[in-house]
């Protein structure tokens, strides 16, 4: 699998505006994971929590800082 440029940058605050974490907003960890369809996801880990979720890319807002 070819690599991919970063689809959002580590230390990137983001807002999730879809799914079970909608609402929700937290800090990029990683740049980039694909699913084996290709869709890109990034590792979020929110706001007052420990723990991070892989989140697809399509489901986040870039909040301003």
């Amino acid at each position: 699998m070819e690599d991919l440029p970063p689809v959002l940058r580590a230390g990137t605050k983001v807002r999730v505006t879809f799914g079970r974490h909608q609402g929700r907003t937290g800090t990029v960890m990683d740049e980039h994971a694909l699913l084996p369809a290709g869709e890109p996801l990034v590792w979020v880990s929110f706001e007052g929590n420990e723990d991070s979720r892989l989140i697809a890319l399509r489901f986040l807002d870039k909040q301003r800082d």
